[in-house]
Parts: structure tokens; sequence; C-alpha cells
């Protein structure tokens, strides 16, 4: 799966930079066939460093048509045209040039609805030209031919052929001039991808002349009546095609004469709709410029209808105007003249032109403000031309919606109603109290409102200070950075006037919305105009000492119409407005209250209802105490989080120790606390990686710690998400691998039968508590929250009610676990009562601990909750001591009335798995396989009760049936001491289980229980059963003979059907030991076979212990020499003829009687091609006995049993034929001819007449491990030929050397084996003895070798020789075991005409420590057993240089948390960098930045199901003891995913700002490139470096290390290379840096050059690291790995060297601009600049709204 993620990511990437939907299909057209008519072709000649093409780089106009491929179908889409220069070049012909280019049409939808309220919706029909043709500059035509593809409106895919053309093209401009042309398609009509002809048009800005500024006009400007003196300007701060002033002419509401009733001499523009007249105007500047000393402007008018504010609309001649305006410095206003845009039709706009400029428009800026007056922009549009004239209209005036101004010298407020405020407004006593109000001064002044009327709410608002005496706030006015300030600096909030007579005269403006979900139809609403929103003036007096705020208001009136023709400016000034503010030392209760009154009487016609209002007072003051609080909180969640991990650390630590326990965890409480911390995980994670800076509330915009806590808590999150998912997944694992803990599961169950209603029936009344609290309702979600959160606090409960029903009685968790839980989750409630007493109350979402959308919290929960905690915590505490029923009722602890029932005992059950049952049949509803299968038979009684009868007794329980089949397939596939059988095995598993119910009989033994099951069928199907179940021979007593057979059948005749079912059990209730007579005793007495003397003792093991039940599943069997057929050899009868080759011994149970262990056995006869341990039954191949263990004779005595009955069918089985033998010992003594740690016989007790007389069988164990139970000495006997063989060295003299220990463990050793030059096995070595004593180390000197001589699968070779330590010499004689190399299992024998040497290298050795060695036959070659001698490699891998190996690990790894933390740190640092800079996010590569994410990424996908399923048991031998490094490993891994999330942070913000402005198309233009650069090149370097690193893998030695040496893989060949790219991750930068022609610091120093660092540390570590230890390929490398790079001392060098000067190119790129780094020709020509082009200062200033 990660794979798959992996290969989409890649895909994703290849295919943005390299797909190209306009040459996917279509070939380009011709230019000669569609374009030479109109503008010649020429050959290209130089390509021209500057454009020399009147329309610039970049342009854009308007179109109409395409319907068919643009998605025109919305009323209100704007048509823009896109121009994109890609490539101009001279030709031969003198004025014409050959030019390439790209064009894009799209649509978007737009809208306000006209007060201030914005939605859209994007419906886009995209399509994109890639064209090239020739600009003849004299005739000013342009023709183009190319492809276009992209999308059309319906979603599919476009593949088009175009012809571009346009006129009047020229390098001058004027008013008059407008581009002109089409874009028509080449495709027949009735082809799919035909569209209609485009016409497009645009304002030319190359060169513009202004020639409308002239003295006649200024005469006309000078005329007029307007007495309001303007604002004079800082043009040097603010221009109008650039906000704010953009912002502010974007929205202009006009005003008619009363006497307009229609569009009649009224109409600037001309109709407007359905004969309307529009209410607003909207002015763009889009070229501004500064010529003879004045500021000019070319202007864009447009008059729009006032129920859609369309702010990018599509283009309409009728409704728009264009002209030319130039700034009056003088009188301080914008004169304009406007022309009127004729001649277009409704589908081409060839004939359009500009004509008719009779339009006048002058603009200003109020200098004095008052109540009635507070529209920053006036002014007033009219006609020169006369009134009899039919294009005259009457003057109109205009000012701005918005009450913010401009700020400038001499800007003032007068007021008018302070007298009519001292008459209305009452007098109020002096603060006597010491209470502190806001200071008028301060931004405490300004708050949002919520509006009710008539006690319903009905609206809500917000209120500003416009000015405070004759200061303006600085909230009302737009500022730039070096404007003057108006305004004086404000009061500090901590010295505040406590003085009575601290009055201010302020002005107020306010505006208020309707609430959507509001029904008005009170004709006395101030909303009674059936208006959307209300505006309102406000002035009076202000009470800093009283907090008291009394004005007089004035209510815009043309807001609150709905006409379609608006009127004049008029007010209602007959409002008073009275607001109370709270005091600053209120810590909770902090309202604002309010009112807003009409003083009309209710028959006035503006009369309207009282409002009042209210409003959240959220002081600075009390703002700062709750940013203290969040950081508190924050500290407070880091705390908490860190003390989850450690408590959740402490019980992995303890399940770690004691792994039994995990199966006892309730799995629905470990689901609790997991979900607990995924889900804000997955609720924060998109916040966590998008979060806005810009979106921030403006009292912690600023408050940068308070972002990287949140970050900290999101990340401390995440790793007690990992531990505790973890410790799930333990407990998942454990109670699914221990199938005999089913009984677990059922309590699993019955604890979510039981915690399910519980929880639901909390939620229900919790909710119901909650709803009814207060007046603010939560919404559904929170409530949710809350009651998770609730249960969270009693996280505890499904242990409790699980220990109830498992009756557990062990310390499942430990007490730093549960109590420390407890604690962190009851932290929250305590501190909850501290902030209550302490803090107002919030509801801004500012809670980070605490929150009361997550919890239940008010005085009494945070008593209750903690109560409740604690006291769980104390049951779980009580449960673990003194057992889970302690906390009971004694009635409800169970009875022992009744025990008669025969069932398993506790501790018969605590030593076996699960009771041993088969069946046969039912093939329809079980996946058996095979006609015999084992049946595993759980019967549970729930209840048994006794009835009237005896005899008689009411049975309830459950049972299952299971069909398990287990296979070995036998081979090598270790090494070491692991080698061992490696199981492969293949389950096919099929389960059914019933609850049943009904009655037994004592004194007959039956059962018969009737009852339903469910399960699913060997077809996969859902099955629903009705059965019953009868049972023979259930007695309280049983031996030997006693079997318990039974049917299960269907009581169905439908689909769910099945055939009877035939069980037979082995019963072990009150079992007696019948077979252990004087006279069976004498049978094994007697013998003389070597095998039954000097065997060892028991001592305290058992046969159904772990290690001797899984010795004695594998028995090699050895028949005598004549033994080739059934005939009198073997104890059972095989219809296949072939001899047995295992027995398998398996103990049902195990006792201590009368201090003799003994047991009940089953032996299973199998063939070596299916040997397994869970074989289907089988009564042919099966006997069942009883043993002891003979302590006199140190042996175990089984008397073993024949199943006697039918073949195809358990009914009928029973137990006869008790004369079978066994006897098995553990040898004392071992020697070169026989090191098993197990031997034994079976034989008969029969005549040798009889025909089921067999000769003796003996065995042996064929398992390389020991048993528990080892020989104590061990007898040489080939040392004489030993001396003879091995030829003798002289003693080495002061050389220093010191070579491994007889006793160490570096005298094993895997060894790779080479025969004829050719490698054809390997194998592993160990010390069986040194001296007389047995060595611990391993178990024999022994070699396996695969297909090898006679070998059928591989070769054993004992041996004993002379070990030299002084010169590391090992010499041997050997002996091959013949008996593994035959199929027929004959007596044992073997060759030991072996000699086996072997050179050890000495201990100081650092490289190229190798372990050579031979086997050679001395035999001669006639000889049938000689083989061709062997040759032996082993890399030599000492505990010494071992323990150097794990402190060079220690060393990695901390290298590592150092590199992956700088790497945390360069890349914040460069995130601050863009936070500062954010002009410079489209700048960065794309390419770049997702290499370096996916450098973070890959490590974290194939490492994160290590982290979570890391077995302790899986280690190597040399590491597995050392827990502090998987500690190690997994803080790695974190802050690895740490630096993921800020890269990916660093890409999402590249990208977003890359697709936002679409300004830029250049730059995706330079990112192609650059991929179609870097892409080849990798590639290219991708093919050379793995030839190299091929080259030098087939040069090395092949040798098998200890550690799992091998070749490297195609992956890791990949990797390595992938190590290597990012080394050189600034490469694709440096290209793009060429293409965009960059100039700008990009990146900053420190992440390019500290992120070079982090990359090259691990090469020069490599040289270190090559020069002090001994090179291994393990997997033990943790930094400067050489699977994940390239290492060599070559490497090692260039990469560094490389790496630190792409480093310096950037670096000087950014210095000096992106081509300083090529040669001098390459870097452009600046000798064509005749064609004039846009000046830079115009360019400045331009703007992309055309």
């Amino acid at each position: 799966m990660a794979t798959n993620f992996l290969l989409s990511i890649l895909f994703s990437l290849f295919t943005f930079f390299s797909f190209n939907p306009l040459s996917s299909y279509a070939s380009q057209p011709s230019y000669k066939d569609h374009c030479a008519s109109i503008v010649e072709d020429s050959t290209p000649t130089s390509k021209l460093s500057l454009n020399p093409f009147p329309l610039g780089d970049h342009h854009n106009g308007y179109y109409i048509g395409g319907d068919s491929i643009i998605d025109v179908g919305a009323s209100w889409n704007r048509f823009s045209f896109y121009l994109s220069k890609r490539e101009t070049r001279a030709t031969q012909t003198p004025k014409l040039f050959k030019v390439v280019a790209t064009i894009s049409f799209r649509s978007t939808n737009t809208f306000s609805d006209g007060y201030g309220s914005y939605y859209g919706a994007h419906r886009r029909g995209y399509v994109t030209f890639k064209l090239d043709g020739f600009w003849h500059e004299s005739s000013g035509k342009v023709c183009m031919v190319g492809i276009g593809g992209g999308f059309s409106k319906a979603g599919n895919p476009l593949n088009v052929n175009a012809v571009f053309k346009l006129n009047n093209v020229f390098n001058a401009s004027n008013i008059t001039s407008l581009v002109s042309g089409s874009l028509e398609s080449l495709s027949p009509k009735k082809d799919e991808n035909y569209f209609e002809r485009i016409s497009v048009l645009m304002f030319p800005k190359g060169s513009y002349n202004y020639s409308l500024d002239t003295i006649e006009v200024a005469r006309e400007f000078s005329q007029g009546s307007d007495d309001r003196e303007g604002l004079a300007l800082n043009l040097n701060s603010f221009s109008f095609c650039k906000s704010p002033l953009s912002w502010g002419i974007g929205r202009l509401q006009l005003e008619y004469s009363l006497d307009c009733h229609s569009s009649k001499k009224c109409s600037i523009s001309g109709s407007s709709g359905q004969g309307q007249l529009p209410s607003l105007m909207s002015l763009t500047g889009f070229e501004c410029s500064l010529t003879a000393k004045k500021h000019r402007l070319r202007v864009l008018m447009e008059f729009p209808d006032i129920r859609y504010h369309l702010i990018n609309q599509s283009f309409d001649a009728k409704t728009m105007l264009v002209g030319e305006g130039w700034w009056d410095e003088k009188n301080n206003m914008l004169s304009v003249v406007a022309c009127h845009i004729m001649g277009m039709s409704a589908s081409s706009l060839d004939g359009t032109h500009v004509g008719d400029c009779s339009v006048r428009l002058k603009l200003r800026f109020p200098l004095i403000w008052s109540i009635k007056n507070t529209s920053s922009i006036v002014g007033q549009i009219w006609s020169n031309k006369s009134a009899s004239d039919p294009s005259y209209f009457k003057m109109v005036t205009f000012r701005n919606d918005e009450d913010r101004g401009v700020a400038g010298q001499g800007l003032k407020y007068e007021y008018s109603q302070l007298e009519k405020v001292n008459k209305t407004c009452p007098t109020h006593k002096p603060n006597d109290k010491g209470k502190r109000y806001p200071e008028a001064d301060s931004r405490n002044m300004g708050f949002g409102v919520s509006v009710r009327e008539s006690n319903k709410r009905v609206a809500w608002g917000y209120s500003e200070p416009l000015a405070v005496d004759d200061e303006f706030s600085e909230s009302s006015l737009y500022k730039t950075s070096d404007s003057f300030s108006v305004f004086s600096n404000e009061v500090p909030d901590g010295i505040l006037n406590i003085n009575n007579g601290s009055l201010f005269n302020i002005s107020y403006k306010i505006s208020l919305s309707v609430m959507s979900s509001s029904k008005l139809g009170d004709r006395d609403s101030v909303f009674n105009l059936s208006s959307q929103r209300v505006k309102i003036s406000a002035e009076g007096v202000y009470d800093a000492g009283l907090g008291t705020l009394c004005m007089v208001g004035c209510r815009d009136i043309l807001s609150n119409t709905n006409t379609e023709i608006p009127v004049a400016h008029s007010v209602d000034c007959e409002i008073l407005l009275n607001f109370q503010f709270p005091s600053l030392d209120l810590n909770d209760g902090s309202y604002i209250k309010g009112s807003i009154e009409s003083t009309r009487k209710e028959h006035d016609p503006l009369y309207f209802k009282r409002l009042d209002l209210s409003g959240v007072a959220y002081y600075r003051e009390a703002a700062r105490r709750n940013v203290y609080r969040m950081d508190m909180e924050v500290i407070m969640a880091l705390i908490s989080t860190t003390l989850a991990c450690a408590c959740i650390g402490l019980q992995l630590y303890k399940v770690k120790r004691e792994p039994n326990v995990l199966p006892f965890m309730s799995l629905i409480m470990m689901s609790i606390l997991t979900l607990s911390y995924m889900v804000p995980l997955v609720l924060n994670f998109e916040a966590l990686l998008t979060q806005n800076p810009n979106n921030k509330n403006w009292l912690f915009r600023n408050n940068g710690w308070l972002e990287v806590n949140e970050t900290s808590v999101r990340l401390i999150t995440m790793v007690a998400f990992l531990l505790q998912f973890r410790l799930l997944y333990l407990t998942w694992s454990a109670r699914k691998s221990d199938e005999s803990k089913k009984g677990l599961w059922i309590a699993e169950r019955n604890t979510t039968y039981v915690t399910l209603p519980l929880y639901a029936s909390g939620l229900l009344i919790a909710l119901l508590v909650k709803l009814n609290k207060g007046p603010y309702q939560p919404s559904y979600w929170e409530n949710m929250k809350s009651y998770a959160g609730l249960v969270l606090d009693g996280f505890l409960l499904p242990q409790i009610i699980l220990n109830l029903f498992s009756n557990m009685r062990d310390n499942v968790l430990s007490c730093s676990f549960y109590f420390g839980t407890t604690f962190v989750r009851l932290l929250p409630h305590a501190y909850d009562l501290y902030r209550a007493h302490s803090d107002a109350p919030q509801d801004n979402g500012s809670y980070y601990y605490a929150d009361p959308s997550e919890d239940f919290y008010s005085t009494a929960w945070d008593i209750a909750i903690p109560l409740g905690g604690i006291l769980f915590a104390i049951i779980i505490y009580l449960q673990q001591r003194f057992g889970a029923h302690c906390i009971l009722p004694h009635r409800f602890k169970g009875s022992k009335v009744y025990e008669k029932l025969p069932v398993v005992t506790e501790s018969e059950a605590e030593k076996e798995t699960t009771n041993i049952g088969y069946f046969t049949g039912g093939d329809s509803i079980i996946d058996g396989g095979t006609s015999f299968n084992q049946y595993s038979f759980a019967f549970e009684p729930m209840h048994t009760r006794a009835t009237k009868s005896s005899d008689l007794f009411k049975v309830e329980g459950s049972a299952s049936l299971t069909s398990s089949i287990s296979y070995y397939h036998v081979g090598n596939v270790s090494y070491g001491e692991r080698l061992r059988y490696e199981r492969q095995r293949r389950y096919r598993r099929s389960h059914v289980n019933f609850k049943l119910d009904g009655f037994w009989s004592e004194s007959s033994g039956k059962v018969c229980m009737v009852g339903t099951g469910n399960g699913y069928s060997k077809e996969g199907k859902y099955l629903n059963l009705d059965v019953v179940f009868k049972l023979d021979n259930v007695f309280n007593a049983s031996n030997i003979t006693s079997l318990v057979s039974g049917t299960l059948e269907s009581l169905r005749k439908d689909w769910s059907h099945f055939e009877p079912i035939s069980v037979v059990i082995f019963p072990k209730a009150n079992y007696k030991y019948t077979l252990d007579s004087i006279k069976v005793a004498n049978e094994f007495s007697s013998g003389s076979d070597d095998t039954t003397k000097g065997g060892l003792p028991l001592n305290s093991m058992s046969f159904c212990s772990h290690s001797l039940s899984r010795a004695i599943r594998n028995l090699q069997l050895e028949f005598s020499p004549e033994c080739n057929s059934f005939k009198n050899c073997t104890p059972i009868s095989e219809s296949s003829g072939q001899l047995p080759s295992v027995v398998s011994l398996k103990g049902i149970e195990c006792s201590i009687t009368n201090n003799k262990h003994r047991l009940r056995v089953l032996m299973r006869f199998l063939n070596i091609s299916d040997f397994g341990i869970s074989q289907s039954f089988n009564p042919e191949t099966m006997l069942v006995g009883e043993g002891w263990w003979d302590e006199k004779r140190n042996m175990l005595c089984v008397v073993a049993c024949h199943f006697i009955g039918k073949s195809s069918s358990l009914a009928g089985t029973h137990v006869g034929d008790c004369s079978i033998r066994l006897r098995l010992r553990f040898p004392s003594t071992w020697s070169i001819n026989s090191t098993s740690s197990i031997v034994g016989q079976i034989w008969s007790n029969k005549s040798t007449n009889d025909p089921s007389h067999f000769k003796m069988i003996t065995f042996r164990n064929g398992d390389d491990r020991w048993v528990g139970i080892q020989a104590k000495k061990y007898e040489y006997s080939l040392l004489d030929r030993v001396k003879k063989s091995c030829p003798k060295h002289k003693p080495v003299k002061n050389k220093k050397r010191t070579y491994p220990d007889a006793y160490s463990y570096d005298m094993r050793f895997d060894m790779s084996v080479r025969e004829s030059n050719k490698r054809v096995a390997w194998g592993y070595s160990e010390p069986l003895s040194v001296g007389n004593e047995v060595s611990t180390l391993g178990k024999n000197v022994s070699s396996s070798f695969v297909e090898v001589n006679e070998s059928s699968w591989s070769v054993r070779i004992s041996a004993e020789g002379v070990y030299d330590a002084g010169a590391g010499s090992l010499c041997m004689v050997g002996c091959r075991d013949l008996h593994s190399n035959s199929l027929s299992p004959v007596a044992h024998s073997v060759d030991c005409g072996i000699v086996v040497k072997f050179q050890l290298p000495p201990l100081e050795a650092k490289s190229g420590i190798f372990i050579k060695g031979s086997i050679e036959s001395t035999r001669k070659k006639s000889d049938a057993l000689y083989f061709q001698p062997l040759d032996l490699s082993s890399s030599a891998f000492y505990t010494e240089a071992a323990k150097k190996i794990v402190w060079r690990i220690d060393i990695e790894t901390i290298m590592v948390l150092i590199s992956t933390t700088l790497a945390c740190v360069f890349v914040g640092l460069q995130l601050f960098h863009v936070k500062r800079h954010p002009n410079v996010l489209p700048l960065i590569s794309l390419i770049m930045m997702s290499m370096l994410t996916l450098g973070h990424m890959i490590p974290l996908v194939l490492n994160f199901e290590a982290l979570l399923t890391q077995n302790p048991n899986n280690k190597n031998f040399v590491f597995g003891n050392v827990g502090w490094l998987e500690v190690n490993e997994i803080a790695i891994r974190l802050i690895t995913m740490a630096a993921f999330l800020l890269q990916f942070r660093l890409l999402q913000l590249t990208w977003s700002s890359r697709k936002s402005d679409e300004s830029i198309n250049g730059l995706w233009i330079a990112e192609r490139k650059a991929a179609y650069v870097t892409f080849p090149l990798y590639a290219a370097g991708l093919l050379i470096a793995l030839l190299f690193k091929l080259k030098r893998d087939g040069d090395e030695v092949a040798v098998l290390t200890p550690l799992n040496q091998h070749h490297s893989s195609s992956w890791e060949n990949l990797k390595s290379y992938g190590g290597l790219v990012l080394d050189g991750f600034l490469l694709p930068q440096i290209i793009l840096n060429l293409f965009s022609n960059m100039k700008d610091n990009v990146l900053s120093c420190s992440f390019y050059f500290g992120t070079t660092f982090v990359r090259l540390l691990p090469h020069a570590y490599d040289l270190y690291r090559t020069h002090n230890f001994a090179r291994v390929d393990n997997g033990s490398y943790f930094y400067a790995d050489p699977s994940a790079d390239f290492y060599s001392t070559a490497w090692d060098i260039a990469i560094p060297l490389g790496g630190i000067l792409v480093a310096i190119i950037i670096y000087l790129q950014q210095r000096f601009g992106a081509h300083c780094i090529l040669p001098q020709r390459f870097k452009g020509s600046n000798v064509y600049e005749k064609v004039p082009v846009v000046a830079e200062s115009e360019a400045e200033v331009e703007t992309n709204n055309l």
C-alpha cells in the first residue's frame, strides 16, 4: 500500500510537470494556409532581449462568443482575455516580428448582494491556446495559428486548432485606440471540437498619449457650486491604481435628483437592465502614471445593477465608459473625461470604437466630516451637452458606501448635535467607587452587538468610534506606511482617568444587518422597508469615569430604501442612542448594554420600535489576561499529554515484562483511549498544515509563541496516539493469537452489551441536563464532544466490567497507568474550578485546556467527575489485589453448591490450551478439506441447575466447531542458531458457534441439548443454524478406554441444513491411570541396548511444558536395515505402503499422582513429506496411551493403545489392543556418533508369530535445539586421527595478535559454501564442547548444506578436533550423518572420513575479517562416499566488534537526532523567511520542495509499520537487549515526522501561492522547463550511477555474515540514488532561477546552507567511520546508511564538494541575479530596444483588472 501511495505521488508530479494538453492529439496548423494573406511570414533571426510587442508580456481584455466551449451560462460571468509572451524574434523582413504566445479564456462568477456580503460559485470552462505567428509593425496586424487544449464547460477535454487575428496593434495609442480581433476554429462545423467565432477587444497601453486634458475642459471642472473642501492627497503614498484607493472607488452609490423617475434625461450610459437607473458605479484605474508632473490615469467606469454588484463582470459597452483622468492639486479633486464605447453588436466586437467624450466626473475627499456627511468620497457626474441633446442627462452625485476615509493633513470632524445631546441625555452622579472604564481613545470602544426587537433577536452589527473630540480614530482611516499620522498617541489601558469630569465628545458609525432567519413584518420596525442593513451615524458624549455613552444619531434613509430609483441623500436624525460599558475590573458578566430609540411619535412614518443592544466587552487588558491564560493552558496541555505518554509508556513496559496480561486488557477501554488521541489529530491536522497567519484574531495575531506551543501540543498528541495505538495493537494481537482465551472474547462481548447501553442512556441523561442549562444552546456536535469527554473521564469502566465477567485476578494494569491516566483526565476539572473563579468565561474558541465543548465543566461536574474517576481507579486497585468479584455483595459472588458436572478444572485449564476433540462431516458448513479434522470443543456451562429429578440436571452453555489445518514445509530458510524447520503455514479456517441448552443424565451419561448457531459456510454465506447436540459416555470417571462420542444434527430443512457431524472427545474429569502395573514395569526394565543406560533426570520439567512438548513433536524414526515395507516393521497400517519417518508425541494431560509424573499421550506416525503439528485425525496412524517417568532409570515409559473402529466415521470408535511400548530418555554423555538429546525405542510385547508384531524401532530427536536437558559430558574418540590429519603449527611469537577464546560466542559462525569455485550452499557451525565439558553456546559442531553430493536437502556433520587459540586455527575430523540423506529411515549410520579446517582472523582486525575453511573427504575418489572438497568462508563478527557497533549505533542515533532537529530548525527559518517575505513563495521550486518532502515522508511510510508492530523477540542477538536503542529509534521517527510536517507546510504554501496568483503564469512555464531539464538529468544520472554500483557489487566477494549480508537489491540501489539526488536538492532551484531570471532572495541562507550541511554531514562521518569501524551490511546503520546514499572515499569527497558548489551558486544567483553564473554570450543582448514598451513606472501601478 505504501508503494502504491508513493507511486501515485510520483506519477502526479510527473503528470503535472510534463503533461502538455496543447499537443496531445492535434497537429500544428499551417501558417501559410490561414495567415499568409493577412501577415506575410519570414525567416526568424535573433531572439530579442526586450519584448517589442506593444501589448507587453501580459495583457488582459474582453471577449464574447465561444459559448460551446466556455462556460457562459451564468448571467454575470466575467470574460477576460490573457496574452502571455513566450518568445519574440526579429525576422529577415523589416518591421516584421515572429511572435509566440499563449492565450487563455476563462469565466468566473463572483457576486455581492449589494450589502457587503459576497458569495461565489466557480463555473469554469477553461481553454488555453498555444500560438505562433507574425506581427507587422506598420500595418498593426497580427496573425497566429496554434493548438488549444483544456476543458469545456461540460468538463470534457478539448483539443482544437484555431487562427488568431488582431488589428490596430501599433506602438502609439490614445483614448480612441482599441485593439480588436478574433479567434476562429479551423475544425469543420460538424466536428466536436468546432466552436463559434470568438471576438476580442483590448485597451492598448504602449506609448499612450493623454489628449483630453485641455484648457477648455479644465474650465468645465472649475465651474459648479460644490462648496465642500477637498483633502490634499499625497499621491506618492496613494494611487488610484492600488489599494486602498482602488477599493474605495470600486463601489460608489449614485444619487439622482428627485424628478428622476426613469432613465429619460437621467441615464449616464444608457438604459441599465429593464429601464432601471443604475444605483452603483465602479471606477477602475487600469493605468496610472506621472507625466508633466501631473498624476494621470486611464479609468473605466461601470454601472452595475444594485441587485448584484459584480466584481469581475462581463464586458458590456452599454454600461461602461472609458476615459482619462488627472489629479487637480490646486482644487484637490480628481477630474475625469469619459467617452462612450460604441459599435458593439451582440455577436461581435469588430466595429467597436470610442467616441462621444461628453461625460465629466469630479471626485474629492471631504476635509470636514459631520454627522450628516460621513462619506470619505463624494463627487458629481454631468454631461457638457445642452439640455436639448438626446444624450444629455441631469447631474448625478455619488458617494462611497464605506465610512472609512483617507488619512491626510487637516482632516477634522465637526459636531452639530451636541446641544441636542445635552438636552436629551441624563446627567449622572460622579463615580465614587474607584471603578475603571475604557479610555475614549482605546480600541475597547469598538464592539460587536446583538440586536433584539420586542425581545426577539433580529439582527447583528458592529459599532466603531469615528472621532474622539477633533481627532479621528485610527480604525476609521485608510493609512499607508509612510503617510503622516493625524491622531494622537493612544493612552495605555492601565492609565485611566477616574475623574468625575472625564467627558469626551465622540462620534460613532453603527451598522446593523438583519439575520437571515429573522422574519420582519411589523411596520414599526427599523427594518420596515425590508432593508437588509441600517447605517447610523451618531455623535454625543462619553463619560470615561462612569462608562456611559449617550448620542444622537442620524439614520441613512437611502440605505433603508429598496426603490428602483436612488434619490438624493437624506437622513433621519431623530434617534437617541445609549450605551453602558462595564468596568475593566470585572472578571465575568462583562457585557455592554445599550439601546436605540426613535424620538418621533408613533404615528410618524419614520418612527420605529426600540432596539435593545448587547455586546461582549472584550477589553484589551482582559485580552492580555486571556493570552496569559491561553499560554498557561497550552503549557498545561503539554504537561498533561507528556504525562499521558509516560503513563502509556510504563504500561507498555509492564506488558513487555509480563506479556501474559495482555489478553486481559479491555479492548473497549483501549479503543476509547486511542480514539481520544486520534480524533483531535484528525480534526486539527488540516489546521496544523494550512494555518493562515492572516486569519487570526487581532488579539493573538502577534503571539507567535502560542502558535509554536499549539504545534508542540499536536505533535506530542501524535506521540501519545502512536503509543496508545501500539498498546491497543498488542492487546488485540495477544487476544487473537491465543485462541485458548475464547472465554475472554465472550467476556468482552458481554462487557459491550453492558457498556453500550450505559453510554447510550448516559448520553440522553447528560444531554437533557446540559440542554437545560443557560441561554446558550450548544450544537449537537458540541454535545457529543462533551459527552465523549465524560466517557473518557470514566475510561476504566469497561475494564471493571470485563474483570467481573472474566473473574480476573492478575495485575493487568500498572498502577502508574490507571492512576496516572486518571490524574491526567481529572486535572482539567481541578483547573476549571480555579479558572471559574479567576477568569471571565469566554465563548471564542480560545480554550486550549479544559475546553467546555470537550467535557462537562461546572462546579458540580468538577467535583462529581473527579470523585467518580478516583472511585473507578480504587475499584481497579481492589480488583487486581483481591479479585474482580471483591467489590460485589456476597450473594452475587457465585455459589459452590453444584460442582458435579464433569468439566475441566481451572488448574487443568491453565495447563492445557483447549479440550481436544475431533469431528467428521459437516462439509457444507465447515471448510475442512479432509474427511477427518481436528475439532476444538469449548463447552462453557454458563448455568447449571438441579431439577426435580435427582439424576437430571439443566445445562446451558456454548460450544464451537473449528476446522484448522497447519502444514510444515521443511527447508533451511535461516542460519546460525536459528536454523530450524521453518514453518510456512497455510491456514484454512471456518468457525461455527452454538448456544445450547438441555439436560444431562448422570446415570446414563447422556447429554442432549438444542440451540442455535451462526457462522459462515465454506462458500462464505452467513448461516443461521438450528441444531440438536447429543453426547454419550459423559461420566464422572474415565480411563484409557473412555471416549465421549456424539453427534451434532441440523433441525432445518432449508439451505442451512447440513449432514450429521460425528464427534469424539477425550474425557479429562477424574481420569484414572490403569496401565502402570508391575508386569508392565518389568517389560521396560528388560533390553540390552546402550541407549537405555546413562539417562538424565527430568527434574521439575513436564512433558506438557512448552520446551519439552515441542521437542517430542518431531522424533526421527530408525528402522532395522531389512525393513523396506510395513510388514512386521511398524505398529500402524498405511495404504501407501511407505514407512513413516517421524513420530510425534503430544501430551493430552500431565499430572503428579503418588509423587510420580504421569501423562496421557497421543502418538502420531507421519511421513516427512506431510509432517505437521495439527494434522487431521486418522485412527489408523494414531495411538493413545499412558506414560510415567521412571525416576530410578531416568526414562519415560509409555503404554500405547490402538483406535479401533470404522475408518469412514468416528461413530463406534473405541480404544483397544494396548500392546505398544515406548521408552524415552535424555542421554547423559555425547560423542561424535551420538549427539541427540532425546533417544528411545518403540516395540510390541506380542510374540513374533503374532500378525501385529513388529521389530523394534529406535528414534532420536531431529531438532538441533537443546530441549532444556542436555548431556553433562562429551567423550572424544577420534583425537588420534586428528593428530595424524592436522598439520602442526609453530608457536607464534610477539605478533601482538589475539584470537577468539574457545569458550566465547565468537566460535560460532555462518558459512557460505563453494564447490568447484561455484557457490552451492550455506550453513552454520557451533561448538558442542570444549574439553570434556559440553558448551553452553550451542549443541554441536555441524554444518547444513543445500543440494550437495548425495544430500536430499541437507547434510549434518559432527566433528571433534583441536583449536589453537594462539594461532586461530581449528582442525577437526568429522562424521557425516548418512541418515539425513536417505528417504528410507534406516538405522543410524555415519561417514567419518572427513577433515574440517578453519582459520579464524585476529580480534584486532578492522576490515576484511573473514573466516576461511574447508571440508574434505579422506576417501578415495572411487569410494561411493567420496565428495569433492568444499571451500568455506564467513564474515567474522566478533562479540567485541559487536560491542563497538552498539557504541557506533548510539553515536549514529544521536547524530540522526541532531541532524533531523537541525533540519526542522532550518525549515522553520525558511517558513519565517516566507512569512516576512510572502512575495518570494511563488519563486520557490516545486520540484525541490517535493523532493525534500518525499525525503522525509518515504522513511516515515516505510518505517510506520515497524514503529507500531515491532516485535521485541525478532531481534538480532547483538542488539536484543539494547532497549534504549528502540527508544531512540522511535524518537527519530517522531522528529522525522515533525520535519515532514514542516516541509509539507512549506510545499503547501509554495503551491498555494503559485495557484492563487494566476498572473505569474511565466513561473509555471519556467517550472515546466526546469522539469524538462532535471528529469532527464536524474534519469541519466540514475543509469550511470547504477552501472558503477552494480559493477562494484559484482567485484565483491560473496560471503555470508551472521547478520544478513546480501547483495544490493534494485530497491536499495534506487534508495541510494534517491539520497544522491537529495544531496543535490538545490539543482531544480538553480535551473528554475535560470529560466525565470530570478533576482530575489527566495531562499534564506540558513535554509540552503543549513540543509546542505545536514545533507553533507553524513559523508564526512562516513569518512571517519571507514577508518575506525569494520564495514558490515546488516541493517545496523542508523546514520549514513550505505543503502540510502552513495558512500565511499571518492563519493564522500565528491558529493560534499558538489553540494557546497550548488549552495554557492544559489548565493550568487540571489545576490547578483540568476544569469550571473552564465557566460556573457548566454546572458542575452540589449541591442534591440527600438519598439516602445510600457515604462517601469507605469508597470508598477498597472493592475490586472483588465
